[in-house]
């Protein structure tokens, strides 16, 4: 079911006839939830019914990014690749608004009736946030302001899901709960594969990359409790990110600046190690050094390679972050190896300094020396009242209507 949902996206079904294509997910989502009912009410399986119902709520999200893939094939402007379209979709404004008239209601049925089965309490809740979610995909934009946009705040909707629901609720601990999670997963997937597929071809297959090697990341944090396969996800979820993010950013973030360029490449695959190096139970250590190790290469090309003012201070910027995540984590690789090259980016940056003297150069250091100083002294007398100030302004906030 998955490879076939995966097939009509990509491929959109083009040697298929217009009704066939228009359709087939529509009656597959209806075939599985008349089994689902057969199944809860006739032969009394639970367990059967939650399945289909979760196959059927999921190619919900892919009958929206179908619709959608028709809208924009009309409405919207034109690409360079077909991924995520329907192919000479020659539709009447009518025929496109009676596929979405029964699309809603046949989605508005089933994710009642699935959530219902899979999370009673919450049925009504998840029904509406999971068709707002699978509505953002049919914005007909896509590489524009407005299409990011509509990607971003597709994934916002999604994490705050998670964030206010999720997370604070031990109904979504259990194998149903997981299933509703991973339910929520995939309009973002698909509006953040979609968008990169209008980048380029090859940057569409590495953003799937990433999004999969996420979810193994997530997996191995919150939902595999066996130790052995915790360890694969993780290895997994590294083996794909590093050389995905890599080709996605030589495809999309081609920066004309050496040294952001060379952050936006290198900085992502540090935070991501030393992130799933909390989520492995025995290899935690390796991938917290395999970060610094490319921390290390990161400062060499920075400092020793590009040797400017802006390199040295974001080598230097992101070496502190590595100590700072390092100090409160208490780990004493990131610490040690973050406060060690944060010294040699500075000693870096001073010898840019002393090699270029000019008027300019002291006056700005001797400003940055003074706010800095009065700054400090700002927070050592007034410090301990803003640190009380603001939690007690937001909880005041709290209480307003």
């Amino acid at each position: 079911m998955v490879l076939s949902a995966a097939a009509y996206l990509l491929e959109g079904f083009d040697v298929a006839s217009s009704d066939l294509r228009q359709w087939v997910c529509l009656g597959m989502m209806g075939t599985l939830a008349l089994a689902g009912l057969f199944s809860q009410l006739i032969m009394k399986d639970s367990k059967t019914a939650r399945l289909l119902f979760t196959i059927a709520i999921g190619l919900i999200s892919i009958q929206f990014a179908h619709l959608a893939g028709i809208i924009f094939d009309i409405y919207g402007s034109a690409a360079d690749t077909s991924a995520f379209m329907a192919i000479n979709a020659a539709l009447s404004p009518q025929s496109i608004a009676a596929i979405a008239a029964v699309t809603l209601a046949a989605s508005l049925a089933i994710t009642f009736v699935g959530f219902q089965i899979l999370a009673r309490q919450q049925a009504a809740r998840l029904m509406l946030s999971y068709i707002f979610i699978n509505m953002l995909l049919l914005i007909p934009d896509r590489t524009t302001l407005t299409g990011i946009i509509a990607a971003v705040a597709l994934v916002s909707a999604s994490l705050a899901v998670f964030y206010f629901l999720f997370n604070r609720h031990s109904l979504y601990r259990t194998r149903e709960g997981i299933a509703v999670q991973l339910l929520f997963l995939i309009a973002p997937a698909v509006a953040l594969s979609r968008l990169a597929f209008y980048f380029g071809e090859f940057a569409g297959y590495n953003t799937m990359g990433l999004i999969l090697a996420a979810l193994l990341a997530k997996s191995a944090a919150s939902w595999i409790p066996m130790r052995p396969i915790k360890e694969v996800a993780v290895l997994g979820a590294a083996l794909l990110a590093i050389p995905c993010w890599h080709g996605l950013v030589t495809e999309v973030i081609a920066l004309p600046v050496a040294d952001l360029y060379y952050a936006a490449r290198f900085a992502p695959a540090i935070a991501f190690l030393l992130l799933i190096s909390e989520f492995s139970p025995g290899m935690g250590r390796v991938y917290r050094i395999l970060s610094m190790m490319i921390l290390a290469l990161l400062t060499y090309l920075l400092c020793i390679g590009i040797n400017s003012y802006i390199s040295c201070t974001i080598a230097m910027f992101i070496s502190v972050l590595v100590l700072m995540w390092g100090a409160c984590k208490k780990y004493r690789d990131p610490a040690v190896c973050g406060a060690i090259l944060s010294l040699f980016s500075l000693l870096m940056l001073v010898s840019q300094v002393l090699a270029n003297l000019n008027s300019e150069m002291w006056v700005l250091l001797s400003l940055v020396g003074f706010s800095l100083v009065m700054m400090a002294t700002v927070i050592e007398r007034y410090g301990k009242k803003l640190q009380s100030a603001i939690p007690q302004s937001w909880e005041a906030l709290s209480h307003w209507q």
